[in-house]
C-alpha cells in the first residue's frame, strides 16, 4: 500500500503553482505574437489579424522573449539537477570511507 504524507501533497501542490505561471506565460507570449511583417504582406491583401480588446496581439519580439523563458527554465533545471547530483554522490561515497 502506498501511503502519502501531507507533507508531500503540499510539496506536490507548491510546485505546481511555482512551474504553472511561467509555462502559461510562455505559452501566451507564443500564441499571441504576430509574425514579423515584410512590406509583400500588404500589398498582397491578405487576411491579417487585428488586435481588439478582446483579443491582445502582441510583438513579433515576444517571440524572443518567449525562447529566452525556455533556455532560462532549461539551464535552471539543469543546474539543481547537476547539483542534487553532487549531493547524492557525496551521500554514496560517504558509506565507503
Amino acid at each position: 500500500m502506498i501511503s502519502i504524507t501531507p507533507q508531500q501533497i503540499s510539496s506536490s501542490l507548491f510546485s505546481s503553482l511555482i512551474v504553472f505561471p511561467p509555462i502559461l506565460l510562455v505559452a501566451y507570449f507564443f500564441s499571441k505574437s504576430v509574425p514579423k511583417s515584410s512590406g509583400s504582406d500588404e500589398s498582397d491583401g491578405g487576411e491579417r489579424k487585428r488586435r481588439t480588446f478582446c483579443n491582445p496581439l502582441l510583438p513579433y519580439w515576444f517571440v524572443y522573449v518567449a525562447w529566452f523563458l525556455v533556455a532560462l527554465s532549461i539551464l535552471a533545471s539543469s543546474f539543481f539537477t547537476i547539483l542534487y547530483s553532487f549531493e547524492c554522490m557525496a551521500a554514496a561515497s560517504n558509506p565507503i570511507l
